[in-house]
């Protein structure tokens, strides 16, 4: 959203620069300087907009959400710490996000693991915890 906000701001300064132009030989000049003006925009509030989108999430609607993940083991050679993979997202979770990941002990290969997760404001999950039956 960022992005689109910023391309279209930069398209009417551009558009209102080059009306006022006279002459051609300061067309380079004012595109040289929508460039440096644009890329120094992005890169500060790039993580403004980013940091105040993750503060929006973190507002808990009522409802968790509860996924089941299968294990599987990404490396032959690794059999000691499967991943956590679910197949109708084709996504894997990373262990170390988990909370409560030192409850699951000797998993084998295509057990079902069920985590829960808070669903945000924005609608994306967060704060995923094993759920223990």
């Amino acid at each position: 959203m960022l992005k689109w906000t910023l391309a279209i701001a930069l398209l009417i300064i551009l558009f209102i620069v080059l009306r006022k132009i006279k002459k051609k030989s300061e067309i380079g000049n004012a595109l040289i300087g929508i460039v440096v003006l644009s890329l120094s925009l992005y890169l500060v509030f790039k993580p403004v907009f980013l940091s105040s989108f993750l503060l929006l999430n973190r507002i808990e609607l009522s409802r968790n959400i509860v996924k089941n993940y299968t294990t599987i083991f990404f490396i032959e050679a690794d059999k000691k710490t499967p991943g956590i993979y679910d197949f109708r997202t084709k996504r894997s979770l990373f262990r170390e996000n988990i909370k409560g990941i030192e409850q699951l002990q000797n998993l084998q290969l295509g057990d079902t693991v069920i985590i829960t997760f808070k669903k945000g404001l924005l609608g994306f999950n967060f704060d995923p915890k094993i759920k223990v039956e």
